[in-house]
């Protein structure tokens, strides 16, 4: 199992083809996604708040 960490969907490498199947030992994560909702939960931690990533 392996966490691959992209900043948004159109990030994801087309290759190798095994990670993209909805069987593979993959967890794919994007960052554009996740950061805001965390932000909200979290708006006083540092490592969210200070994120680029946060900002449209």
């Amino acid at each position: 199992m392996g966490i691959g960490v992209y900043l948004r969907e159109q990030d994801v490498p087309r290759f190798p083809r095994w990670q993209n199947r909805a069987e593979a030992p993959l967890l794919r994560v994007m960052l554009r996604q996740v950061l805001p909702g965390w932000l909200e939960r979290e708006p006083d931690n540092p490592d969210v708040s200070n994120s680029k990533f946060c900002r449209s």
